[in-house]
């Protein structure tokens, strides 16, 4: 699934480069081309799992490319800063870090999407935990003095993701180095400055990102985001197909909905958090691994093809 959105990606950043201004038409064809990607549902989760994410989109208008983009998001910062995932070999390992941008057209469920899974699980740890997990517009001293009043985690999410995009032009264009810091903080890595009073940082960190965005707006971003410092590969795109059912398909599946196992992505997320506080050590399973090891393989090639020689090309 991965490598599916990182071709959008590429192809966004492409038309980015080429163009600074683009045609509705354009935009749409090619919006329209990334959703058609289907996910595979019934691979991603199980049985139940897959029912739930799909009574649920037909109870709330909430795309379950869009609830997927945030329950991945929201996972990965409750996992917390002492959590990381290594191949069988220890030969590499990584931070469950995620940054997501969500795609979709105006109306299309993103406002609705925010307000229904990830604002209730956000309020849900501050209430109960006092940590507060979210940040959407910050300088590098308030994100250092976020990070160390909340122990490491955050995420960066709102439902107008240009915003976020546009701050970090604004402040790369000011020399504040914002893509590097975001860079190293996916990493896990923290950041710290020194100053007269002493040194005012943190060490690790659980931050991921999830941008609910329009395909216009996202384009015109990337105008100025293209780049060759890594920023743009940490990120994975995942477009959604706009959801807006019928009122009677709603009112069948309310009952549906109540009848679940799982009653609220607020106290599975808290669950996540309670259940990470000391940190968890996750290894691939064999069929991961084997996906793993295909991407280092097909990562090779690339490397070796484009610098295997001396010439420019």
């Amino acid at each position: 699934m991965t490598l599916r959105y990182r071709c959008f990606a590429l192809r966004l950043l492409k038309m980015a480069a080429a163009f600074k201004k683009f045609r509705s038409e354009d935009i749409l064809s090619l919006y329209k081309s990334a959703y058609n990607t289907k996910i595979p549902w019934k691979e991603v989760f199980e049985e139940e799992t897959e029912n739930y994410f799909s009574i649920f989109e037909k109870t709330t208008n909430c795309s379950r490319s869009l609830v997927l983009s945030s329950v991945l998001s929201l996972t990965s910062t409750l996992c917390g800063p002492n959590t990381k995932v290594t191949v069988g070999d220890n030969s590499y390992s990584t931070v469950l870090n995620q940054y997501i941008v969500a795609v979709c057209a105006p109306g299309g469920g993103k406002t609705n999407t925010y307000y229904k899974v990830i604002d209730p699980v956000v309020e849900k740890i501050k209430e109960k935990h006092g940590i507060a997990i979210q940040l959407e517009a910050y300088t590098t001293a308030g994100l250092q003095k976020h990070q160390l009043n909340n122990q490491g985690y955050g995420i960066i999410t709102c439902d107008e993701g240009h915003r976020f995009l546009s701050s970090v032009n604004v402040k790369q264009s000011k020399g504040e180095g914002e893509r590097s810091l975001l860079c190293k903080m996916w990493g896990g890595k923290g950041d710290s400055s020194i100053l007269v009073t002493g040194t005012r940082g943190f060490s690790k960190t659980s931050m991921s990102c999830c941008l609910f965005i329009q395909p216009q707006p996202l384009l015109s971003e990337l105008c100025q985001l293209g780049g060759d410092d890594g920023l743009m590969d940490r990120f994975l795109f995942c477009v959604a197909k706009p959801v807006f059912n019928t009122k009677a398909i709603t009112k069948a599946n309310v009952p549906l909905l109540r009848d679940t196992k799982l009653q609220s992505f607020e106290n599975v997320m808290n669950n996540i958090y309670e259940e990470h506080l000391a940190g968890k050590h996750y290894k691939l399973s064999a069929d991961a691994e084997s996906v793993f090891d295909g991407l280092i393989d097909s990562y090779s090639d690339y490397m070796n093809a484009k610098y295997g020689s001396d010439h420019g090309k």
